[in-house]
């Protein structure tokens, strides 16, 4: 295995470079947990590992709650299948919360704030009456708790770290929030152990081949935890050494076919790119100087050809058209022009809007 097959075997492990889920719940189960702070981009994400699936849908399985949308792992949103939110949250909300201490100090935010607005949020929000966050901040004001809108999202966002609350259905673009007790009823609790196999099982078989510290970027935990649910993992994984770093991936892993020219469009925090420690090395072309392209920090999505990112493009809204205006890293065939334009018709046919390509 080199270089190349690495990043062919995660665009096949991932189901980009063949679509294997037929659903969002499918793909988000088998992921792990999808990365969501920028939630139309996200859909996105997910729609890329699925066949013809519209951005409609993909609301419509966030409002039914068949995906579940919250703050886990590291401290930011993330998509996850119902069963698996609260075994998640007690596997890496500890070190979520370490890194959140500090700012919720200087917040005048404690545990005993916090066991206090858990409760309230709690009584507002059961029998399915879903909230906005504006909403439960009315609530929390009328319990004589007036707080401003950086320590507002602490508290809602602890009372998700603490498996109390996660996504309801949207009231127009608005999110609400709900209780996991009502949108993951009866979810059968593991022990910390099972859960740390298992999330070290999905990450190494959905993204490998990857490494340790992948691994460590991406679930938040420790060296010390990630080598333990390796261990407790051994039978399910398999692993390679190359270029003097050893690369974990699921024994049952099938090879990837080769497609190099196939040209994706891919999201912000899309998991090839976000799902890694290692970027530089492994996704942008030999030789390219990173410090030059200032203006490819504006663009933030991935253009990525044979597996390495090509360049960037970002989307303008228009009335009846999506805008796609890319900045490569070198001049395209027209195999490849061929294989943008066919990736960005795909992007338009998502949002059920005509693309244009600049």
């Amino acid at each position: 295995m080199d270089r190349a097959d690495i990043l062919h075997q995660r665009l096949f492990n991932q189901g980009l470079s063949e679509k294997k889920f037929k659903n969002p719940y499918d793909a988000v189960k088998y992921l792990g947990a999808v990365q969501a702070q920028d939630y139309p981009a996200a859909k996105w994400g997910i729609s890329l590992r699925l066949q013809n699936y519209s951005e409609q849908k993909i609301d419509e399985a966030l409002n039914r709650g068949s995906i579940l949308r919250t703050h886990v792992m590291r401290p930011t949103w993330h998509f996850v299948a119902p069963e698996d939110i609260k075994w998640m949250q007690m596997l890496t909300s500890p070190r979520v919360n370490k890194i959140l201490g500090h700012y919720n100090r200087k917040l005048g935010l404690d545990e005993k704030l916090f066991t206090k607005t858990n409760s309230i949020i709690s009584k507002a929000l059961k029998n399915e009456n879903f909230l906005t966050r504006t909403e439960l901040s009315a609530v929390l004001k009328k319990h004589g708790i007036h707080k401003q809108t950086q320590a507002l999202a602490h508290i809602v966002s602890q009372a998700e770290l603490d498996a109390v609350i996660c996504s309801g259905p949207r009231k127009g673009k608005q999110f609400t929030y709900a209780l996991i007790e009502e949108r993951a009823p009866k979810v059968k609790e593991i022990s910390q152990e099972k859960a740390l196999e298992e999330l070290v099982k999905r990450y190494f078989t959905s993204h490998g081949p990857a490494t340790v510290y992948d691994f460590v970027w991406w679930s938040g935990l420790t060296m010390a935890e990630t080598k333990k649910g390796i261990e407790l993992a051994k039978n399910a994984l398999k692993s390679e050494i190359v270029e003097n770093q050893t690369f974990w991936f699921s024994s049952k892993q099938v090879p990837a076919k080769k497609n190099s020219k196939k040209v994706y469009l891919l999201a912000n925090y899309d998991e090839y790119t976000i799902g890694y420690k290692s970027k530089k090395a492994l996704y942008f072309p030999p030789g390219l100087n990173l410090s030059t392209p200032s203006g490819y920090i504006a663009f933030a999505h991935a253009i990525v050809i044979d597996g390495l990112i090509a360049g960037m493009w970002k989307r303008t809204i228009e009335k009846k058209s999506i805008l796609i205006t890319t900045k490569l890293f070198s001049k395209l065939n027209k195999e490849e022009q061929s294989g943008l334009r066919e990736a960005a018709n795909e992007y338009g046919e998502f949002f059920g809007l005509e693309t244009k390509l600049d």
